[in-house]
């Protein structure tokens, strides 16, 4: 069962690397890629043939994968919406007349997989720093409570 299982999953690895290689490749060297696709077939075949386990390969890049895609998934979604978010303030306050130097946005994903915004910072400039309880009024209106920092500079 073991040899039929890295058998199979060989294949799939071999047909994909196949397929993605001819569709991109240009259509001078495809001969050259199916040579070697072939050659690569027949040491794939032989080391099974000869007794090779590959077994630990297979699930080291099963838990790489899982694990990965998870991660990685996560950190996607958060980086877009922390984005958008950022766009979104910039806008909110270029229509009130203030001009933002920079915007950060910081969200935490819980084991329920819900995203919070937790923080907002913001710099500006020293000109806007008497409008400093607008500014936080107008987050909290339009966001909810998060932890607001702004900070002031020269400039």
């Amino acid at each position: 069962m073991k040899f039929f299982t890295q058998a199979v999953l060989a294949a799939a690895v071999l047909g994909t690397l196949h397929i993605l290689l001819l569709a991109l490749a240009p259509d001078k060297y495809r001969r050259e890629i199916k040579a070697i696709i072939s050659l690569i077939t027949v040491i794939t075949i032989a080391s099974l043939l000869s007794g090779a386990d590959f077994s630990d390969i297979t699930s080291s890049l099963k838990e790489i994968e899982l694990s990965e895609s998870v991660y990685s998934n996560d950190e996607l979604v958060k980086k877009d919406l922390e984005g958008r978010i950022e766009q979104y303030l910039e806008a909110l306050l270029s229509e009130q007349g203030i001009e933002c130097k920079k915007i950060s946005v910081g969200t935490t994903i819980d084991e329920s997989r819900r995203i919070f915004i937790t923080k907002a910072s913001l710099r500006l400039s020293e000109e806007y720093s008497d409008r400093d309880p607008e500014i936080r009024e107008l987050i909290k209106t339009r966001i909810g409570e998060i932890g607001t920092e702004i900070s002031y500079e020269d400039g």
